[in-house]
């Protein structure tokens, strides 16, 4: 605990609502005390605070004076992340400070004893400041202000620092640009205003703008900042320079230096003419006319050399292009610049991250060469003819990156903001009617997936097994609905071809069927889709514990077998639990007593069947979710026992049978 206190107040909803968060000195992570980290609203009631991003005092800093925050990510620049928070030393005492351009204190000097949100201002002509000054204890708040997202404070010391990272004497410092958003109702963020910059310490930051202009009337789509580019480097005015593209984009470097925008496309140079040298003697012409096809062999490569990395896109910034072969999803693809923005999740086959391509956030799934039969496979299922449906995550096109072993292959895709139902059960209960619902859609995308339709207008669709179903790999839409992601071990089946690989023990293991745990499978269709049916029970047992409907308590969230066998179970644990004892996650007495519960927890019980030839089928699951979630509808768990009673006569339908659907 600091020897500084105070108390801070952070909620999970705006204006103050929902999970609260109480705090009164340093608080390292907030999720060991139960709180996730989506802060929307905060409270300062005593005391000026340090909050950060992520746990452990790390990462965005910001400083909080007393007061209320009804709507913190418009404070923030839109960041609803909060990890940890300490209390800051506060004196009413005297301080100032001195900012220096040059280092060891010298060069043109700008003295400060109040909040400066412009440095400009001050006659202060350099975005850079190479040394600093600090006079007297309650500097401590003012110069976290100053050098917030650093990690620094300083009490009663002199030191030197260099302002901008990484940065040489004559480089501008990019903090603050001009925001704008074209698209601000549908993201439902603001309209305009200003943007603070985040980058990694070693990249430089940007401002950029990017505007159409058709029949002379300009219409502004973006602004805000512009990750580590060269192209934008030393540039003081965001000028566009391409002849006549559709998007107009341009960067530059210095607060605020977006702005103003022009077109100003480049003009091609004049050619240099070189006086050729004064003849020699013979000799020399001996040896000219030697060495010209030599020469000119060497002025060949070196101009193709210099072509190829002419045309090289850089890295962060570049159009979208499709791998060869493929036709583009969309004619407007390879007209628009694509940014990644944040990293959402890491797993075995590459990482996940959130992108911007112009207007509309993308997600980004980035493969490294290595696992490149993944990427292709998942891929090759999207590009199954007539795979599409609003249960399976909406593909955008599949490309390469780099060169050699630095190649890294992309695959862009919709972007979910809710996350996985991991994420989102992790922090979030879920009532009766959305339990239905986002079950009802899940086993819908699975009942797509599995099904063969080999007569369709648009083309036959093979069955297709996912073979890696889990809740991680159901991501949830804004009002709930889910869809199923992730294709790299799917294995299609499609009718006079074999399936491809399909190497039995794969997956993640805590959701293996007990077939596949003891390496017996079936290398047959029917055995793979059943595979998906058991993985697909837990996922319902999962959402089934976060559900509020019962009377009793709702736990925290847990994995399946996590109670079991913990968070971490080797091969050996599952075999055990779940092949020899025939374990499977415990339903609660007050589940099965709840009318609607109770039917599921059967449904349930049929999909993870030690006998895999006895399990549902996706579309029988849908069928039974459909008609539970409509014989259910009207129950009030608050209701006294004899309507609950009342109800549940009435609710003592039958439930599809297994073969009502194929």
């Amino acid at each position: 605990m600091s020897q500084y206190s105070g108390k801070i107040v952070f909620y999970e909803g705006k204006c103050f609502t929902g999970q609260r968060l109480e705090v009164f000195g340093d608080c390292e992570n907030f999720q060991d005390r139960g709180f996730m980290n989506r802060v929307n609203s905060i409270r300062v009631e005593s005391g000026a605070w340090v909050c950060f991003d992520h746990p452990d005092f790390k990462g965005q800093q910001y400083i909080l004076e007393k007061g209320e925050y009804p709507d913190f990510q418009r404070w923030n620049a839109h960041n609803d992340h909060m990890g940890s928070c300490k209390p800051i030393k506060m004196h009413g005492e005297h301080y100032r400070m001195e900012l220096f351009e040059s280092q060891n204190f010298t060069g043109q000097c700008v003295e400060l004893c109040d909040d400066c949100p412009f440095l400009q201002s001050t006659g202060f002509s350099n975005n850079c400041l190479n040394s600093i000054k600090v006079y007297g204890d309650g500097a401590t708040t003012f110069i976290a202000r100053i050098l917030e997202g650093r990690n620094m404070f300083a009490t009663w010391l002199t030191f030197a620092l260099v302002w901008c990272t990484g940065a040489s004497q004559a480089e501008v410092a990019t903090r603050e640009c001009v925001y704008y958003n074209d698209n601000w109702r549908t993201e439902k963020t603001n309209q305009s205003g200003f943007e603070r910059c985040e980058g990694e310490k070693d990249k430089r930051l940007h401002c950029y703008a990017s505007w159409l202009n058709s029949t002379g009337t300009i219409r502004l789509v973006r602004k805000g900042c512009w990750l580590d580019d060269f192209n934008c480097y030393d540039r003081q005015e965001c000028v566009a320079t391409e002849e006549s593209p559709q998007v107009f984009f341009c960067c530059c470097e210095g607060n605020y230096c977006n702005e103003k925008f022009t077109h100003l496309p480049e003009a091609i140079a004049p050619a240099v003419k070189i006086q050729p040298p004064q003849p020699g003697p013979s000799l020399l012409g001996v040896l000219v006319y030697s060495l010209l096809p030599f020469a000119i062999l060497c002025l060949a490569l070196v101009l193709a050399c210099w072509t190829y990395h002419q045309r090289k896109p850089p890295y962060r910034h570049v159009d979208i292009g499709q791998d060869a072969g493929l036709p583009p999803p969309s004619p407007l693809v390879g007209l628009k610049p694509l940014q990644l923005l944040e990293l959402k999740a890491r797993g075995r086959f590459g990482c996940v991250w959130k992108a911007q391509l112009l207007s509309e956030y993308v997600a980004v799934k980035i493969f490294p060469i290595q696992d490149k039969q993944s990427w292709q496979n998942e891929r090759d299922i999207y590009l199954t003819e007539g795979f599409k449906h609003e249960n399976i995550l909406h593909y955008i096109s599949a490309e390469k990156r780099g060169t050699n072993l630095q190649m890294e292959l992309w695959l862009v895709t919709e972007f979910h903001e809710r996350g996985s139902l991991t994420d989102y059960l992790k922090g979030n209960p879920v009532s009766w009617p959305q339990l239905c619902h986002i079950s009802g859609s899940m086993s819908r995308g699975l009942a797509y997936l599995h099904e063969d339709l080999p007569y369709r207008a648009e083309g036959p669709k093979p069955a297709i097994a996912h073979r890696d179903f889990k809740s991680k790999n159901v991501l949830l839409k804004m009002d709930l609905t889910a869809v199923i992601a992730d294709f790299g071990l799917a294995v299609r089946f499609e009718p006079g071809k074999p399936p491809g690989d399909t190497h039995g023990q794969v997956g993640t293991r805590r959701y293996m069927a007990p077939e596949v745990l003891e390496g017996a499978i079936n290398f047959q269709r029917d055995a793979f889709l059943r595979i998906d049916m058991y993985a697909l029970g837990l996922v319902l047992w999962e959402l089934v514990s976060r559900c509020t409907a019962s009377d009793g308590p709702v736990g925290e969230y847990q994995l399946p077998f996590e109670e079991e066998v913990g968070q971490h179970p080797s091969l050996e644990d599952l075999q055990d639990a779940v092949v020899h004892k025939k374990m499977r996650p415990v339903f609660k007495d007050c589940w099965i007593k709840h009318p609607g519960l109770g039917q599921l927890c059967e449904t349930i019980e049929e999909c993870w069947d030690h006998d895999a030839e006895a399990r549902l089928s996706a579309g029988c699951v849908e069928e039974r979710i459909s008609t539970i979630s409509k014989t259910s509808n009207t129950i009030n768990t608050s209701t006294s026992e004899c309507l609950v009673s009342m109800m549940t006569s009435d609710s003592d339908t039958d439930l599809p049978p297994k073969e009502s659907s194929t």
